[in-house]
């Protein structure tokens, strides 16, 4: 009886601990679970992104998002992830209605190719005396290249002699400057205009400002901006698989890189000298085909490199392409010495459902998890 009650009790420690082991292959894809927003205005809602990237062989499929508290609202941006594929849960800050500390626990639900939770939280004070209107800059989708202007209007109240100091922030992509436009009565305003820079590389754009004022730095606020630079050209496939090729041997794939206009491709790019392109285009057209190859040289191993095509497009316009590769031993004989066994290539295969939640996807590969 006691050795009967001893089992049980394995059992169930089994069972009570599985959801906890289940939950660490998908809470591994994200970079980072928590995020403070700091003291805020009272805006629209300002909204912060946690990111997650599929780095398992299998299709990962986010069900669902909730939240603890009607100060947050989360959305997922892509619900479903293919190997290397990069996604985000996106959440809203709902200052308008609310003011205070405020904290909230987001619960991401991914039921594919196993069953998981992972725990997000976020937290900020939201003030009443301060307005920001809108609380974050969205520009949207725009063209690489061009300079779009956003204006973020403040209003301060409860002392005339409140005021900007200043406003820092690390990007190089966007500028902003602060233009006092009425001050009477213990009421304060102030126009920000925030400028989006030519510089800016292609793909999205999350940056932040903080904003100084003269209550001191532990009085200072954020605001957000972000934006979608749409380039010029398009690239496919990215990230490029180059496959399996054995020690001392050359694999190549061809890259299709398509312009709005004709332009010619003036270098392609990469640190690591085995990866070449010989043959560029001498003519502008919309359409090139590039031929991209790899000579196995040095030591076998999963090999990664970005790739990066320049144009004549503007004053540079260039597109970045990941490539992948593994090395193997060549084949053995009956002389030699059996070598180690391949890795599995970072391909998702075919996935049974599980028989228990608490299985773990395959990884992709070793350069993926790191």
């Amino acid at each position: 009886m006691i050795a009967r009650n001893g089992l049980m009790a394995l059992i169930l420690l089994f069972l009570l601990s599985a959801p906890s082991f289940g939950q660490d292959w998908a809470r591994k894809m994200f970079d980072h679970t928590t995020h403070d927003f700091g003291v805020v205005p009272r805006s629209g809602p300002i909204k912060h992104f946690f990111e997650l990237e599929n780095v398992y062989k299998e299709d990962i499929h986010i069900a669902a998002v909730r939240s603890s508290c009607g100060c947050s609202t989360p959305k997922i941006t892509k619900s479903t992830l293919k190997t290397y594929e990069k996604g985000s849960i996106v959440v809203l800050f709902n200052t308008e209605r609310f003011s205070g500390q405020k904290n909230a626990t987001i619960t991401v639900t991914i039921d594919r190719p196993y069953y998981a939770e992972v725990q997000l939280n976020v937290s900020g004070f939201i003030r009443t005396d301060l307005i920001v209107e809108p609380g974050a800059v969205d520009f949207g989708s725009i063209d690489q290249g061009t300079e779009p202007t956003q204006k973020v209007h403040i209003r301060h109240y409860g002392s005339s002699s409140w005021q900007i100091t200043g406003i820092e922030t690390t990007s190089a992509y966007v500028k902003a400057e602060a233009l006092e436009t009425f001050r009477s009565g213990g009421q304060v305003e102030y126009d920000m205009m925030i400028r989006m820079l030519a510089s800016a590389p292609e793909g999205y754009i999350q940056e932040s400002f903080t904003v100084l004022t003269s209550e001191g730095s532990s009085s200072s606020f954020p605001v957000e901006v972000s934006a979608r630079v749409i380039s010029e050209l398009t690239v496919n496939p990215s990230p490029l698989f180059l496959g399996i090729v054995q020690s001392d041997q050359a694999t190549s794939k061809s890259l299709i890189v398509k312009g709005k206009r004709p332009f010619l491709v003036t270098k392609v790019e990469c640190s690591d000298p085995r990866f070449t392109c010989k043959a560029l285009p001498k003519e502008p057209k919309n359409v090139h085909v590039l031929p991209i190859e790899f000579t196995a040289t040095g030591e076998p191993g999963k090999i990664t490199q970005p790739i990066t095509i320049h144009t004549n497009i503007g004053s540079g316009v260039s597109v970045v392409v990941e490539t992948h590769v593994q090395v193997t031993v060549p084949e053995i004989t009956s002389e030699t010495t059996a070598a180690e066994p391949m890795e599995e290539t970072p391909v998702s295969p075919e996935v049974s459902e599980p028989a228990e939640s608490t299985e773990v996807p395959g990884e992709a590969t070793t350069m993926a998890t790191e």
